[in-house]
């Protein structure tokens, strides 16, 4: 097997080891316990480059077939089908991957996670036709879960300029649809600072933002921000937000409180742009 990147993920476990289980489940808790330990190894054993050691080859090829045999003697088993796709996706065999992910779907239509799986993979090829269409099935199936409606979101925003040529949408139902989808992810994880400020920041991408209501998205992004570097990052986008309103002092007072070399470039940019705010009034 050639070398490869490994694709960091956490794998969901589907069955419990109980009192009289299967055969069948034994050996697939089997398999998943060798492949958690593989990752685990893989995982410390990665170069400079971000590569698993050509070492763990041997083991990946052994696991690999194991699956495979697996599959094939139990071809309708949807957990298996799910996990087997995420290993072959892990370890770089993205096109098989996406076989088994289709083949579950097939199986069991109703499971967002597979849904997900998909939209994954169409993302990634620029698919994102199909793509849009997994991640609203996987939103309809779990609207309670906020990383369907964000994954949702990055897709709308990655494609959308494709979207709107096409005439999927019209730029206007596209702002409202991406806007729904990173407000939805927030408001189901309140807690969850980088869902904050992805939201914060999709108002930028809209063609008529509510700066008000971003600034609002800002002020409680401030409340979780603990880090320095989190805190001088909400104030930065506070100081765009606030010159973007007219609210130019308060713009200046908030980026006087950005001081981290590594936000510079960008400190600069806002601070521009509050003097030409302030050259045109």
């Amino acid at each position: 097997m050639k070398r490869f990147l490994l694709i960091y993920f956490v794998i969901s476990l589907f069955v419990s080891a109980q009192q009289g289980e299967s055969l069948a489940d034994k050996r697939l808790m089997k398999i998943v316990h060798d492949q958690q330990r593989l990752m685990a190894q893989a995982e410390t054993g990665k170069d400079a480059d971000d590569y698993v050691n050509t070492s763990s080859e041997p083991q990946i090829r052994q696991l690999a077939a194991r699956w495979s045999r697996y599959i094939n003697d139990h071809p309708k088993d949807v957990e298996a089908r799910l996990l087997y796709g995420k290993f072959l996706r892990t370890f770089g065999e993205s096109e098989s991957a996406i076989l088994e992910f289709l083949a579950a779907d097939a199986l069991e239509p109703e499971l967002p996670v597979i849904k997900q799986q998909i939209g994954n993979y169409y993302a990634e090829h620029g698919l994102y036709e199909e793509a849009l269409k997994a991640f609203i099935q996987a939103v309809e199936l779990a609207p309670e879960e906020s990383i369907y409606h964000y994954q949702l979101g990055e897709v709308l925003y990655r494609y959308r300029w494709q979207i709107i040529e096409d005439d999927i949408y019209t730029r206007a139902t596209l702002d409202e649809q991406m806007s729904r989808a990173f407000g939805q992810a927030a408001q189901l994880a309140p807690e969850d600072l980088g869902l904050q400020m992805r939201y914060a920041e999709s108002f930028y991408d809209l063609e008529s933002p509510d700066w008000a209501k971003a600034a609002l998205q800002l002020e409680h992004c401030a409340s979780l921000a603990e880090s320095h570097v989190h805190k001088q990052t909400v104030h930065l986008h506070q100081a765009r937000v606030a010159a973007e309103m007219g609210e130019l002092e308060i713009a200046k007072t908030h980026l006087d409180s950005v001081t981290m070399k590594a936000l510079a470039k960008s400190e600069a940019r806002v601070r521009a742009m509050i003097q030409a705010r302030v050259e045109g009034n």
